[in-house]
């Protein structure tokens, strides 16, 4: 058996699992702030998603939905985190 291969296929998946774990923690503490159990900012909501992603996801978005308004609700996101800045 090549040892070798076995263990770049298990540093690969390690890779792989790595974002993914950062996406169960951020859905944690997003589902903690929904439920009243802590604060969250806009910052962490985004935590585990690297640019090149949120990047990929907003052209996708575009494409699915008229880019407009997939605009006009990423300023209403925008607002919304702002408001939220001011309660505090």
């Amino acid at each position: 058996m090549d040892l070798n291969a076995l263990e770049e296929h298990r540093e690969s998946l390690r890779r792989r699992v790595r974002p993914l774990e950062g996406l169960i923690q951020t859905v944690e503490v997003t589902f903690q702030h929904l439920i009243g159990e802590n604060t969250m900012s806009t910052k962490s909501l985004f935590e585990g998603i690297s640019e090149e992603e949120r990047a990929r996801y907003a052209k996708e978005a575009e494409r699915m939905y008229h880019p407009e308004t997939v605009r006009e609700s990423n300023c209403k996101g925008q607002g919304y985190a702002a408001e939220k800045k001011h309660l505090r």
